[in-house]
């Protein structure tokens, strides 16, 4: 699976709805940054988000019995909260949302062929973003922006270090679930998050999630025995 890292920059109309969740959260918080889209689909997208609140802190305790009202008020699908200092009142986030409209039609062409990789900032009504593509569906891919009557501009393409030896041959949907998983604590001991979990918050299914981390754990074996014995 050969990889181009492409780095766009829209316009802000394009994820219009998505800015319409941020300036939610700001109503009550000092700031809000999204450090990395988890996931992308045609109708969901995930990020791992970071909050200071501005007014009273909330507890994990008082995020659980709020969840239901929290989720209807900022408009998420589903949330997912990772953990809350109280002495900066920050919180780590994983949200799920709606996708884009204009950015549907590009995720559901080229299905498990790309992923988004990069924190999302919006600055000055732009919003650049890294998509890794599939090489063989990289034109398909500016074809479907264009398409969409996205304005957008190309900052740069190049070969991605994402070979089929090193991914074992897992495609990019597959490489976002381990992504996900990982920063759920799926992997942490005790496991903060299971497989039920990251399917839900992606929308797949639990055996799907299973054959991702079971390939991610296979290539991570075989890297360590091919060292110790090389």
């Amino acid at each position: 699976m050969s990889m181009r890292m492409l780095r766009v920059e829209l316009d802000l109309e394009t994820i219009k709805p998505l800015d319409r969740l941020l300036s939610r959260f700001f109503v009550n918080n000092e700031s809000i940054e999204v450090m990395q889209t988890l996931f992308a689909s045609e109708k969901t997208m995930v990020e791992m988000v970071r909050i200071r609140r501005r007014a009273n802190f909330y507890t994990p305790g008082d995020v659980a019995e709020k969840r239901s009202e929290l989720s209807k008020k900022y408009g998420l699908i589903d949330f997912e909260l990772l953990d809350a200092d109280e002495t900066s009142g920050t919180y780590r986030v994983i949200v799920k949302h709606r996708t884009p409209r204009k950015l549907s039609p590009l995720l559901r062409d080229l299905g498990d062929s790309v992923f988004l990789a990069s924190p999302l900032k919006i600055e000055s009504g732009k919003v650049p973003m890294t998509l890794f593509v599939e090489e063989e569906k990289l034109q398909k891919a500016v074809e479907r922006l264009g398409e969409q009557n996205v304005k957008f501009s190309i900052s740069s393409v190049r070969n991605a270090a994402v070979g089929k030896k090193k991914t074992g041959g897992m495609t990019p949907v597959q490489l976002s679930l381990v992504r996900m998983a990982h920063a759920m604590g799926y992997f942490e001991v005790p496991r903060r998050a299971n497989t039920e979990d990251v399917a839900r918050m992606a929308g797949v299914t639990a055996p799907a999630v299973s054959k991702a981390i079971r390939r991610a754990e296979r290539l991570l074996v075989e890297k360590m025995l091919e060292e110790i014995t090389s």
